[in-house]
């Protein structure tokens, strides 16, 4: 509950699962973060790919 009051966070369980979340990337070795940089890479490329999906047809919309 201390800790959930220093936090500023309403609920306990708000901050044990930031807490949680902070713990597991500590604890991450050079592999893992590795591992997280590549998905975070095809993350990005794939939502670059939706947005200019969405934007492509909302231009297509215009010219009809």
């Amino acid at each position: 509950m201390k800790l959930r009051v220093f936090s500023g966070h309403e609920s306990a369980d708000t901050t044990l699962k930031y807490y949680m979340d902070l713990a597991k990337v500590i604890s991450l070795d050079e592999k893992e973060i590795s591992v997280l940089e590549a998905r975070r890479n095809e993350l990005f490329n794939e939502l670059s790919e939706i947005n200019s999906q969405i934007k492509a047809s909302q231009n297509s919309d215009i010219l009809i």
